[in-house]
């Protein structure tokens, strides 16, 4: 997608009507060591709200449904998931952007228990949203 909004085939325009904060996924960061794909991706947006999370990059929390764990150990896998949504809540943001589809069901799973409806998005659908 950066290689599309250099060539000037995405170009994103509008500014969003919301703030974001990022979660590093496990695998794509600190197994693929790839912390800066994303953020590249919003660094295009025009007027973007982006607020980083404490533990961030390198120093990312688990969402808790990687590995399977989701499977094998259903209440650590909600607990570990409650601990990085805290740290999302911190930053007072209106959406988290996440780049993995385990860690997206992860929080939309864990928002329905929540106090107040966590948004979740994938960075692609951030990019669509900033597309005229």
């Amino acid at each position: 997608m950066n290689e599309l909004i250099g060539n000037n085939v995405l170009k994103p325009s509008k500014p969003l009507p919301y703030s974001i904060s990022y979660h590093d996924p496990c695998y794509l960061g600190r197994y693929l060591g790839d912390f800066k794909s994303a953020r590249g991706i919003f660094s295009k947006i025009p007027k973007i709200d982006f607020v980083e999370m404490e533990r961030n990059r390198e120093d990312s929390y688990c969402c808790g449904a990687g590995g399977g764990a989701r499977i094998l150990d259903q209440d650590n896998s909600t607990a570990i998931g409650q601990e990085r949504a805290k740290d999302f809540k911190k930053t007072g943001a209106d959406v988290l952007v996440a780049s993995c589809p385990l860690c997206k069901t992860q929080f939309r799973e864990l928002s329905q228990y929540a106090s107040k409806e966590i948004i979740v998005k994938d960075a692609v659908e951030v990019l669509r949203d900033s597309l005229e």
